[in-house]
């Protein structure tokens, strides 16, 4: 599922092929995001990654989640996710 915000902006269901984009990102900004985001130092690995990715789709599919990535311009900027 993708939706399209406006020309620039989209979001797209998570699911395992946005895991290397998602650890690089991790890593690029690792020290910003430790402040707010506890899990990011449990994320060492691109496997951590595609482990996290079963356990969201799972939650996606339970309907207790949906996990969505964030791209501005063709680029991964960020996560988001609705939890019931």
């Amino acid at each position: 599922m993708n939706i399209q915000v406006n020309e620039h902006l989209r979001l797209e269901l998570w699911d395992e092929s946005h895991a290397e984009a998602c650890f690089a990102m991790i890593e690029t900004n690792r020290l910003f995001l430790r402040k707010w985001l506890a899990f990011v130092d449990n994320m060492q690995t691109v496997q951590q990654i595609y482990n996290y990715s079963k356990f969201a789709l799972q939650r996606n599919v339970d309907g207790l989640e949906a996990g969505f990535v964030i791209f501005e311009n063709e680029i991964m900027v960020g996560r988001i996710g609705i939890n019931r």
